[in-house]
């Protein structure tokens, strides 16, 4: 099941008003004297642009070292290259939550850079060929970082790796594809925020549908509960096939490094609703504004602790993400149930307080 390809697109036609009775706020047309406008230019400015430089600047840096690679194969610059990969990605997961409207939509930045998982025989297949389209829908689950990851880690040892490149020159040549896609792709997205698209985003400053804030709270509803909750977790936990774990669905099953992206993702979202720093305006502000609650505490209060509980219950993961969920069942079914919770936090509690109505579809039955 690839969850980049169903879940692309986060504006449909009709919307879904979703609420919940132990909510209680202000209906936020009723605060007129709110600058909405101060949130979008902390989201712009402070969190948005810099996010997705840094994505461009990292996946600069993962074309430069693979090309490295590439002409001098050895031990060393494999290293580079994967330590660069891991940069990008880290990148990457900042930029996860707003990538569902904008230009990251419309260049199909997610489909493109983080598919998973990856198909190793379409990727073994293009390299033989030498035949293939990266950006078409036919191979996005061969290409981006999961493919890089892919080809740059597996093997019997890295001396295997760096004589698959030694001894194939398409091997090299499609490496070189991929990371110079990353590169064209993220420095396309970058370039269009920062010359255009942040004007018309700060002017946007409405609650509706088409809002820059109803288009940034849907993105980053619809960025956790598919790519984060079910994708670093629920479908390989195997919540989503009848309770047959799938551990080579994680996100990133040949580095190891799923739980430092998880960690990531939920560090980037919680983020995106505090701000950019602790006295900035931000979608947490907005809650406190209309004096919204949950049983009897701020429910920016809520959603900050339960996120940073969730980034502690990872943190206590001791050994790669893949084998912890299938060896700790227990404990990784808790944090299932807790990623479950904060999508109702997100998804029902802070929207209704805030006015924004949920556009997406959701057709998994939660």
């Amino acid at each position: 099941m690839l969850l980049t390809k169903n879940y692309n697109a986060i504006i449909v036609a009709v919307p879904l008003l979703l609420w919940m009775a132990s909510c209680s706020p202000d209906d936020g047309s009723t605060t007129p004297d709110f600058d909405r406008g101060s949130v979008l230019a902390d989201q712009a400015n402070n969190i948005i642009l810099p996010s997705f430089s840094e994505l461009a600047t990292t996946c600069e840096s993962l074309d430069n070292s693979i090309n490295t690679l590439i002409a001098n194969p050895n031990i060393i610059n494999l290293e580079e290259a994967r330590s660069d990969l891991f940069d990008a990605r880290l990148a990457y997961q900042k930029c996860s939550p707003y990538s569902s409207f904008g230009p990251s939509n419309s260049s199909a930045l997610r489909s493109e850079l983080n598919t998973f998982p990856s198909d190793s025989l379409l990727i073994e297949q293009n390299i033989t060929s030498g035949q293939y389209a990266l950006g078409s829908i036919s191979n996005l689950d061969a290409q981006g970082f999961p493919a890089l990851e892919y080809v740059l880690w597996e093997g019997i040892s890295t001396g295997d790796i760096v004589n698959s490149f030694i001894n194939d020159s398409n091997r090299g040549s499609y490496t070189s594809a991929l990371s110079g896609r990353c590169k064209e792709l993220t420095s396309m997205v970058y370039n269009e925020w920062s010359s255009s698209y942040s004007t018309a985003y700060l002017q946007q400053d409405g609650t509706d549908v088409g809002s820059s804030l109803g288009m940034v709270v849907n993105s980053l509803n619809l960025d956790f509960e598919k790519f984060i909750r079910d994708g670093k977790v629920g479908i390989p936990l195997g919540i989503r096939s009848l309770g047959n774990p799938l551990p080579s669905n994680i996100e990133a099953p040949y580095s190891g490094n799923s739980k430092a992206l998880l960690k990531a993702s939920l560090e980037g979202l919680l983020q995106l609703i505090d701000g950019s720093t602790a006295n900035s305006a931000s979608l947490s502000t907005y809650m406190d504004h209309v004096n919204a609650q949950h049983n009897g505490s701020t429910l920016s209060g809520v959603i900050r602790n339960y996120i940073n509980g969730l980034i502690n219950q990872v943190n206590a993961v001791d050994r790669p993400l893949e084998n912890w969920l299938i060896e700790e069942a227990s404990a990784a079914d808790q944090l299932y149930a807790d990623l479950q919770q904060l999508v109702i936090y997100l998804k029902v509690d802070m929207t209704s307080s805030l006015g924004i109505l949920i556009s997406y579809q959701d057709t998994d039955g939660d």
